[in-house]
């Protein structure tokens, strides 16, 4: 992926927004293929307007792989500056690399590397009179689905786009939340615990691109905060608020 470009004579400049096709990535564990379904429906990327410093600090990110945390008031836009960026590279095809991982106070770390369905595993054991459901038993992978972080890590694999992910308000987790995932973005990998040996990575040639939100309601841990770089978007002023709204309007002609 290219960095976000601008003359040096640019204080400011604007991502485009659009109407892009929605996709459902479906991946299978146990030989790496993926297949985009297309989902039918369009999904609209905003206008986005990126200020010099804040574009030097996705570039940085890009540059470095490196989780890029964003804070400030709510409203600033720190959760649509991940799309638009996607949008900006990825273009028609921003729904097969672009990935958004809502954090809930109930959310735990693992989750958004996969889930594994024990239940449907163990009604499928218990059906004896169905020996497909009793082999597919047989085989955990069928049971794993990944989460957004796991999508993100594989959507790269084979063609070398650079994937975006959105954690969106990782304060919102439990205090545990942000040290249980030092490990995923530091080496880019996580374990399938019900599986022998098995590991998600992303692709070397491909890391996703993660943007990390946070409302600062409370303090995040110092061993997160040192792997990550930060940047504060500052409050609307007005001749910015007025670019905003024109943007806003141009979309509806």
């Amino acid at each position: 992926m290219k960095l976000l470009e601008f003359a040096k004579d640019v204080e400011e400049f604007t991502l485009r927004g659009a109407k892009v096709k929605d996709y459902e990535l479906d991946y299978n564990l146990e030989d790496k293929s993926k297949v985009y379904v297309d989902k039918g429906t369009n999904k609209k990327v905003s206008t986005y307007i990126v200020s010099r410093d804040l574009a030097n600090a996705v570039n940085a990110a890009l540059a470095t792989d490196r989780p890029l945390l964003l804070k400030g008031a709510p409203g600033c836009g720190k959760s649509k500056l991940a799309q638009a960026v996607a949008h900006h590279f990825h273009q028609e095809d921003t729904y097969k690399y672009y990935f958004e991982w809502h954090v809930k106070s109930k959310s735990k770390a693992r989750d958004g590397g996969y889930v594994f369905d024990h239940v449907r595993r163990l009604r499928d054991a218990t059906i004896t009179q169905d020996k497909a459901a009793q082999q597919r038993a047989a085989n955990p992978a069928a049971y794993v689905e990944l989460g957004a972080l796991g999508n993100a890590f594989v959507a790269g694999e084979n063609k070398g786009a650079k994937p975006v992910l959105l954690i969106d308000e990782i304060d919102k987790g439990d205090i545990d939340f942000p040290n249980d995932l030092l490990l995923e973005l530091d080496e880019m990998r996580f374990k399938v615990q019900e599986i022998k040996d098995k590991f998600v990575n992303a692709s070397q040639h491909a890391k996703p691109l993660v943007l990390i939100t946070s409302n600062n309601e409370r303090e995040l841990p110092p061993a997160f905060l040192r792997r990550c770089i930060y940047y504060y978007i500052p409050a609307f002023d007005a001749p910015l608020l007025t670019k905003i709204a024109l943007s806003k309007l141009d979309e509806f002609y």
